[in-house]
């Protein structure tokens, strides 16, 4: 296994935003410094957040670029995208609670964030670690995910794992892979409503929801 990292002592830039009230499709999370990288050779890669927004984590952002810019044979291996719980110890867990396959052809040989698409998307809590994973479908280094070294993001952190994932490792040294996470705050379907689920969402003109029955008057009528 070949496993290639690039620290930089610039520098880094911390970027996120915090809890917050939102009517639609809004960036919760955000860690976007990306001069290192890590080579998606045989491995998994992950990247733990914390949500700093209720509701459905609708899509989210990795900075990707193929890993021929850098020699290496970049083959037509599609990409599988995860958003999992966390364990105690910080690590992404096996429970899987959102998927998507990413082309190859979707990814920019020089690199750039990525748009990932989740339907339905996964709810998550504020103040709760989730994981981002990526991993090839054939394993063959193909992807590079790019970060940042010294920590820009203190809520969360990178991690590696061979398949099939029963060990997750913290990358070395202090590093952040670039993502984004979009989060929107207003429910997708009526059971999201029921046991007291309205009150984790606000309606689509971004007011909190008085009851269930307003919570699912809001799903029917698409906010409208």
């Amino acid at each position: 296994m070949r496993r290639r990292l690039a620290f930089l002592v610039v520098p880094a830039l911390l970027l996120f935003v915090g809890p917050g009230a939102a009517t639609a499709d809004t960036l919760d999370q955000q860690q976007t410094s990306h001069e290192g990288f890590i080579i998606t050779e045989c491995c998994a890669l992950g990247q733990t957040f914390t949500a700093g927004l209720s509701g459905g984590l609708d899509r989210v952002e990795l900075y990707l670029g193929s890993a021929g810019l850098f020699g290496l044979p970049s083959l037509a291996s599609p990409l599988k995208i995860e958003v999992r719980t966390v364990e105690e110890n910080g690590a992404p867990s096996a429970m899987v609670i959102a998927s998507q396959t990413v082309p190859a052809s979707s990814v920019p040989e020089s690199g750039a964030f990525v748009p990932i698409a989740f339907a339905p998307p996964p709810h998550v809590l504020t103040d709760t670690q989730y994981a981002i994973v990526a991993y090839e479908v054939v394993p063959a280094g193909n992807f590079t995910w790019f970060g940042q070294n010294g920590n820009p993001y203190p809520r969360g952190s990178a991690w590696t794992s061979v398949p099939p994932f029963a060990t997750w490792r913290p990358a070395q040294g202090e590093f952040d892979l670039a993502f984004k996470t979009y989060v929107t705050t207003s429910p997708t379907n009526k059971e999201q409503c029921k046991n007291g689920g309205w009150e984790e969402f606000t309606g689509h003109n971004g007011t909190p929801f008085k009851n269930q029955g307003a919570c699912v008057s809001d799903v029917a009528s698409g906010g409208s």
